[in-house]
């Protein structure tokens, strides 16, 4: 009787952290953000990569476009918020650059909303004297964005893009691996 009441016990005991567990599991795939799909995936790296080129190439109308209508770029704790803005910035660089960014690190955060994550060296020309026709020296420099980009009727946009040559590392990022937290769409 002993021995049946000891079995009672761990049975219950067992069927209760089962249980448990599987309402545990269910009830983080319920809050796990949806997967970020390929499509999304490429769409994103693209925008990343036109940001880039609109840059180098001044193209402020187009590079203000890879942003929301009210987005915003800080560069060094400088913020430059609003297409109007973005647009007129690109439009007055003076110095040719080469944006190389790398392959970014996406964590989706919401059904329309993504955080992400990249590096980026730059290769800027510097002409002493503004002058064509002078010799220039290259500066070569790094820098590492976090964005906060969104998905509107238009595709993905900038919403916050942020840029120093250091920025500590934000929690979205330390997950591994990201696909443990996300749910397949069905």
């Amino acid at each position: 009787m002993w021995l049946s009441r000891a079995f009672r016990s761990f049975l219950i005991y067992f069927l209760l952290a089962f249980l448990g567990s599987a309402l545990a599991d269910e009830a983080r795939q319920e809050n796990a953000a949806p997967c970020l799909s390929l499509e999304d995936h490429a769409e994103i790296v693209d925008l990343m990569s036109r940001y880039a080129l609109y840059t180098d190439t001044g193209k402020g109308e187009a590079f203000a476009s890879t942003f929301t209508e009210d987005g915003q770029l800080i560069i060094r704790d400088q913020p430059v918020q609003g297409r109007r803005n973005l647009a007129e910035r690109v439009n007055q660089k003076k110095l040719r650059t080469l944006h190389l960014p790398s392959v970014p690190m996406l964590v989706r955060v919401a059904d329309e909303s993504v955080r992400a994550r990249s590096q980026l060296i730059y290769i800027q020309e510097n002409k002493p004297d503004g002058i064509s026709n002078t010799p220039s020296s290259l500066f070569v420099g790094f820098a590492v964005y976090e964005d906060t980009i969104v998905q509107t009727t238009d595709g993905w946009k900038f919403q916050e893009r942020r840029a120093a040559e250091t920025l500590p590392i934000s929690p979205d990022f330390l997950v591994s691996p990201p696909f443990s937290r996300c749910q397949a769409h069905r």
